[in-house]
């Protein structure tokens, strides 16, 4: 399996300490070269949404 850009840059924000949706989403932005930015922000909420679903993060109140 090959994982997604953007969700293995997702889990590395996150594995680097990255806490918000904003931190996440500005490290994976860099990580990636500066991709088309519009797009970005719900393709890391699917691959949170994914690693959500298998357990591997969970939202903070």
């Amino acid at each position: 399996m090959i994982a997604d850009p953007v969700l293995a840059g997702t889990l590395m924000a996150l594995e680097s300490g990255c806490q918000t949706g904003e931190e996440i989403e500005q490290q994976v932005f860099e990580d990636l070269g500066n991709p088309h930015r519009p797009t970005l922000q719900p393709q890391i909420h699917d691959a949170l949404s994914f690693l959500n679903s298998l357990g591997l993060v969970e939202s903070a109140p």
